[in-house]
């Protein structure tokens, strides 16, 4: 990406996503940081990695594409000029507006469609506007070829989650994948996502909400702290919002088995060049053969990437 496109895709974002933001944190190197992860960083993530992965199982070109919680657009933008057109999603306004702006910026406007929908519509939106034909004698069924969540199921409660895992698997035409990516895992130890404190994903939410006050990152302690007095359950809900982990057990819980389902994983050389393989890992890893543990060991990784197969006799939607 050239520097005049990236300079103006930085003034889109601060005009967007970052308006209405305090003084001080604009002035803060936090700031800074923060407008280079949304402006390159997610994008070239997203380009370098999880593109080329997703390619190994899936022939790109001309897909139809759904993706949930598009942000300010980097993994649509980045995904875009691969496949035959992406239907985009999110729930916060700014940051489709941001999105919307990023693509026209790059001229990709053709290519996806970004789309603001409220919360609680979000789901049915996204079943009345995917792309249908008759499949297997039954006509007018959701066809997606692929559905990508792309850090967003951290950021729901578990009720939440398993009602997108199944909408997002009735999206899929057989054949069809499914594509998790970076959603950190309750089963490894250190929570880099939320609170950075070991084992905090898996706390019981009693324990995790006092807990949160042990945090060295301010911005989480202050918010529980000031939402806590409202009792647990709007502040187990604040606390979702910021990013709790998951773990195969949803995903089992909304698709079944996944013993035939998982076609790709975080393994892969692709996700390895991106994410290494800590010390955590390697043990959750042994752990997992010696039991054994019957599910696919791309959940033993410290985030969540996996591509699911949809498969082919399945015309369910």
């Amino acid at each position: 990406m050239t520097l005049e496109r990236t300079a103006e895709i930085a003034r889109a974002l601060r005009e967007t996503y970052f308006a209405g933001w305090s003084p001080e944190y604009l002035r803060s190197q936090e700031f800074a940081r923060d407008l280079d992860d949304h402006v390159h960083v997610r994008f070239e993530l997203c380009r370098r990695h999880v593109i080329p992965w997703l390619g190994k199982v899936c022939e790109l070109s001309g897909t139809a594409v759904v993706e949930i919680g598009c942000g300010t657009g980097s993994s649509t933008a980045a995904l875009a000029p691969h496949v035959g057109h992406i239907q985009a999603y999110d729930i916060a306004p700014a940051s489709v507006e941001a999105a919307r702006r990023r693509l026209g910026i790059m001229g990709l406007t053709e290519r996806a469609t970004c789309n603001c929908v409220e919360p609680q519509r979000l789901l049915a939106t996204m079943a009345a506007q995917a792309p249908r034909r008759s499949v297997g004698g039954k006509p007018d069924r959701p066809t997606a070829d692929i559905v990508l969540i792309y850090a967003v199921l951290e950021h729901q409660t578990v009720p939440e989650r398993l009602e997108t895992l199944s909408a997002s698997w009735n999206l899929l035409r057989p054949g069809g994948m499914l594509v998790v990516a970076d959603t950190p895992n309750r089963l490894t130890y250190w929570d880099a996502h939320t609170s950075d404190l070991p084992f905090f994903h898996m706390l019981p939410d009693s324990v995790a909400l006092p807990y949160a006050s042990r945090s060295p990152r301010a911005g989480l302690r202050e918010s529980i702290a000031d939402v806590l007095p409202k009792g647990e359950a709007r502040a187990a809900e604040v606390l979702a919002r910021w990013g709790r982990g998951v773990s195969y057990h949803e995903f089992e819980l909304a698709l079944g088995d996944l013993t035939n389902l998982v076609v790709l994983d975080g393994f892969a050389p692709e996700m390895l060049e991106w994410l290494g393989l800590s010390v955590e890992e390697q043990l959750l890893i042994d752990y997992w053969k010696r039991k054994p543990i019957p599910v696919p060991i791309g959940f033993a990784r410290k985030t969540i990437d996996v591509i699911l197969r949809k498969p082919e006799g399945d015309a369910e939607a």
